[in-house]
């Protein structure tokens, strides 16, 4: 059960590139929200949340989850050149679940 506001970190995901288990991939994102914030872009893959690996969309909600708005989490993720980023995010209150 959560109870509380939501920690909302503001992106809609896809699985990740043709390969399996590698992570999520990015295919929006809320307009000012925590993750455009940061910097991350559609077609970004998210491998990684607050040291967590991400093998697909399923993984992210439940590290989130955990954490409080105001909280900042580190992800890490593979950009369109096939680099891998990190990013500093500070979650926001998200919509009602």
């Amino acid at each position: 059960m959560h109870i509380g506001a939501t920690a909302f970190m503001g992106v809609q995901l896809g699985n990740g590139p043709p390969f399996a288990d590698q992570g999520a991939t990015i295919v929006g994102l809320v307009p000012g929200g925590p993750a455009a914030a940061a910097g991350l872009v559609p077609g970004d893959v998210i491998t990684a949340v607050s040291g967590r690996a991400v093998s697909g969309p399923s993984d992210i909600e439940p590290i989130i989850l955990a954490h409080k708005p105001g909280d900042k989490v580190t992800v890490t993720y593979t950009d369109a050149s096939g680099q891998s980023q990190t990013a500093s995010i500070t979650l926001a209150i998200g919509p009602p679940q």
